[in-house]
């Protein structure tokens, strides 16, 4: 038999109810907790929100009420700008003229803040009693200069409009006797331009007083120059003045939003010292308001700055006050629901989401085919598009062929530009669809960059000629030579479309070049830079990063004046990307041209690779080097390199034995050890190059000291370059590679306009001025060092400069020669490019021809282009 429950037990509920009770009493507590929370949460955003959006509104305010200040007082200025083209365009203004033009400008209504108009004239102390003899008899016999006194210039008031009530006390007021008038009439005077006096006083017709000022613009005589501050001076006839009244000029423009802010404004660039021009409210500071927003502006019109200080005003500020009480009460008595709600509101808002996102990754995918197939549709159409258009073009060359009567050749060849630039835009089009899409895959071949040049230069240098422009290519013949293996056709393409943009933006008279550099190389690759680089109209720095954009274009007007659609970039850049390495940029400066560089990797072909061992000595073999180096081991090493490239070595232990073989043989180039006994190597270096047979001798400091100190040190000895030990052989032959072999450029004669010696300096990029980059890259980048070793160079070639004229005028071709030898290999050390030219110039005509006249010529352009480097390295490495 089961026992009953006691009565006890009965009473006491079930565990699950007593949790439930709980729990539902913790739910509760915690939405009533979170209601709170919220409530407050919702104060504190809503104060917020509401203190954002009063700010922007005030800061709105002052930025319509600054624009109209400015607005009006260039308006005011303009007013008497016109006053002043009055009198510089007429011998004289009668009073009735000039009261005529300022009745038509109607002030009170059209510019209530100018209370009067005027001109004062100079009147010399000497001049004074005609003067006043002169207005007196034009109708005003009381007329007289105030305030009296001697002085010795006066500047009275001789016309003022409109002319009655208060300005009648201006007729014949001296604003010269005002010392704070006088400045600002002189500074009119000497600048040309208008000039503020400071806070005045002014007298109105109750006899009440406001405050104002004055705007002076100089008159001169007609006829006399007025362009420096003497003539200026000279030629001051008078001034044109207009009286402002503060009140008025303010009240017009503040009305609406004086419920917002009171305004002050002060004469001067700190409220602290300024003079109050201007109180909207006109409370006196101990019943100022503490506002809650405030912000001071600055106004630059004419000479002068003001100052313009912004308070909200109470009632604006009350604004800020929210009813967050009714607000916390409604979310208290509603917490529960609003959590309900927000809990269903957010797994509603979740299954949308996870719904708007499946339908736009369906639309993507949907948009993505589109895009491929219009895409596919393009890239194989080319041959439809294009057969139709080579027909168009072949009969039109046909029929131009054969026709003789003008009118229809003109229509012909209009027939035949406008195909081909429609051919091109086709090409260009499909081009750019079929490598976004990858159906335009790269075909490599062997090839060499001479092959490629070649072709490049007969496609570029009619066009170049045709626009009257110089078209150079300069590559050294190693490279010109060498063997590759890679997308040529894509890499002639990106060389082509970059000169093509040089040559439609360079005027005509301008320079284009290609530059091919070596920055690597190994067993089965070589890393080169392409440079193409023009004296056009540059690219403005905003312009630059959408450059290599589709369809982008820096001049983008319905009236530009090259033609194309903005892919030619867009394409260089995809091809660039799949080089190997491959980078695509620009440096340029607006006015001044542009150089676009190509960086990447090219693969050597196969043959090449196996006689690339040999090929690597080409430069080297058979070339005659003398090692100066006091260390046995070090000469074993060099030797051992040099001999194994096919060098005949000579040693030397110390600089005088090294001097002592420089004069009985003949080398090629010189390493020079640094640090030897007996004679070092800076000293030794001095003396090769006093030495007029040596000067031209390249020498190459050897040196475990490889800083930058140590550097500029063997520069300055007149040493070429540096290689520091521990070196690597590819280190060593790259130096020689660049010292032993001579260098040549591809000049295009057809491209090039043909230049005589009559001729003036052309025009030179600034790194042909002098190439910072490279002088950075001698002694360092610390812009003190820079400047003092360029200025030793500027300072010694001057020396130099000297002695060239001394010597052109004894006609000694010898000293002459051997001056500019001795010029030469400084200036391409410090990256003076230009110089070095001129230089080498001038000592190839010495010895090709006597002819003063073009020696002379040559040697003229030496001195400007020195100031030139000098003011180039003043300017960009100034403090």
């Amino acid at each position: 038999m089961d026992k009953e429950p006691s009565p006890i037990e009965s009473a006491i509920p079930a565990r699950p109810l007593v949790l439930k009770l709980r729990s539902e009493l913790l739910v509760s507590v915690l939405v009533f907790a979170i209601g709170l929370l919220a409530t407050y949460w919702i104060w504190h955003h809503e104060h917020q929100r509401q203190r954002l959006e009063l700010q922007s509104e005030f800061d709105s305010g002052i930025r319509e009420s600054m624009l109209k200040i400015e607005q009006r007082l260039s308006n005011y200025q303009n007013v008497l700008i016109g006053v002043q083209a009055l009198y510089e365009a007429s011998q004289q203004v009668e009073p009735t003229e000039f009261a005529a033009y300022v009745a038509a400008l109607r002030l009170e209504e059209n510019h209530p803040g100018i209370q009067s108009l005027g001109y004062s004239l100079i009147v010399p102390a000497e001049r004074l009693a005609r003067h006043l003899a002169d207005i007196r008899k034009q109708g005003a016999p009381d007329y007289r200069i105030k305030p009296g006194g001697q002085r010795k210039l006066y500047a009275p008031v001789v016309h003022i409009a409109p002319f009655h009530g208060r300005n009648l006390r201006l007729f014949g007021l001296d604003n010269y006797a005002s010392p704070e008038r006088r400045a600002a009439m002189e500074q009119a005077r000497d600048s040309g331009k208008a000039s503020f006096s400071g806070k005045l006083t002014l007298v109105q017709d109750d006899n009440t007083s406001q405050t104002g000022i004055l705007m002076f613009l100089p008159i001169y005589r007609n006829g006399m120059a007025h362009d420096t501050t003497a003539t200026r001076r000279a030629a001051i006839a008078g001034w044109v003045s207009a009286t402002f009244s503060m009140s008025n000029l303010m009240s017009g423009l503040l009305d609406a939003h004086t419920r917002n802010f009171d305004i002050e404004l002060y004469d001067g660039e700190d409220p602290e010292t300024g003079a109050l021009m201007y109180d909207s409210n006109g409370l006196p500071d101990t019943k100022r308001y503490d506002s809650v927003f405030r912000d001071t502006r600055k106004i630059r019109i004419a000479d002068k700055t003001w100052i313009v200080s912004f308070a909200s005003t109470p009632a604006f500020d009350t604004r800020l006050s929210a009813p967050h009480l009714r607000i916390e009460t409604v979310i208290s008595a509603l917490s529960s629901l609003m959590l309900a709600v927000a809990i269903w509101l957010l797994l509603r808002s979740r299954k949308q989401a996870l719904h708007n996102a499946q339908q736009l990754r369906n639309a993507i995918h949907q948009a993505e085919t589109a895009s491929r197939a219009k895409s596919d549709f393009l890239a194989n159409i080319g041959h439809e598009l294009r057969t139709p258009m080579n027909a168009i073009l072949g009969m039109a060359h046909l029929a131009l062929a054969n026709e003789t009567e003008p009118n229809q050749r003109t229509r012909l060849e209009k027939i035949q530009f406008s195909g081909e630039h429609l051919l091109n835009t086709i090409d260009n089009i499909l081009d750019y669809s079929g490598m976004e899409y990858g159906i335009s895959p790269p075909h490599p071949t062997d090839f060499t960059l001479g092959e490629l040049l070649a072709d490049l230069d007969k496609l570029m240098a009619p066009k170049a000629a045709g626009n009257k422009l110089a078209l150079g290519i300069d590559i050294a013949p190693a490279l010109s030579s060498c063997k590759l293996h890679g997308e040529a056709g894509h890499l002639e393409l990106v060389l082509f479309n970059l000169i093509d943009n040089a040559i439609k933006f360079t005027p005509p008279g301008g320079r284009i070049g290609l530059t091919i550099i070596q920055q690597d190389e190994n067993d089965t690759s070589i890393k080169l830079r392409f440079e193409v680089w023009d004296t056009g109209i540059g690219i403005d720095r905003e312009d630059r990063p959408h450059l290599f954009s589709p369809f982008w274009q820096a001049d983008s007007s319905s009236t530009r004046s090259h033609e194309g659609i903005g892919l030619g970039l867009a394409i260089c850049k995809k091809l660039v990307e799949r080089m190997k390495q491959g980078e695509l940029g620009l440096d340029s400066e607006p006015g001044h041209g542009s150089t676009f560089w190509l960086c990447a990797r090219l693969d050597k072909a196969k043959t090449e690779r196996h006689k690339a061992a040999g090929n690597r000595f080409a430069h080297i073999s058979g070339a005659h080097i003398l090692v100066t180096e006091d260390n046995v081991l070090s000469q074993t090493i060099l030797g051992g390199l040099l001999e194994s490239a096919g060098a005949v070595v000579q040693y030397a232990h110390n600089g005088i034995e090294a001097l002592e073989l420089l004069r009985q043989k003949k080398f090629e180039l010189v390493l020079m050890d640094v640090q030897m006994p007996e004679m070092d190597g800076l000293e030794t270096t001095r003396a090769i190059r006093n030495d007029p047979a040596l000067a031209e001798l390249p020498v190459i400091a050897l040196t475990a000291h490889a800083s930058k100190e140590n550097r500029h040190r063997c520069m300055e000895a007149g040493m070429n370059d540096f290689l520091g030990k521990p070196f690597t052989p590819a280190a060593l032959y790259a130096k020689l590679a660049y010292w032993l072999p001579p260098r040549h450029k591809m000049e295009n004669p057809v491209a090039a306009p043909a230049v005589t010696a009559t001729l003036a300096a052309p025009a030179l990029h600034d790194d042909e001025i002098i190439d910072l980059k490279r002088l950075a890259e001698l002694i360092g980048d610390d812009p003190a060092k820079m400047r003092e070793f360029a200025g030793r160079f500027v300072e010694l070639a001057r020396l130099d400069m000297d002695q060239i004229e001394n010597a052109l005028e004894r006609n000694d071709i010898e000293t002459l020669s051997r001056l500019a030898h001795h010029n030469k290999a400084p200036a391409k050390m410090v990256g003076a490019s230009g110089f070095a030219d001129l230089c080498q110039g001038l000592s190839d005509l010495s010895k090709r021809s006597a002819d003063p006249a073009q020696l002379s010529e040559i040697a003229a352009q030496m001195r400007p282009l020195l100031d030139r480097i000098e003011q180039r390295v003043q300017q960009e490495l100034a403090h």
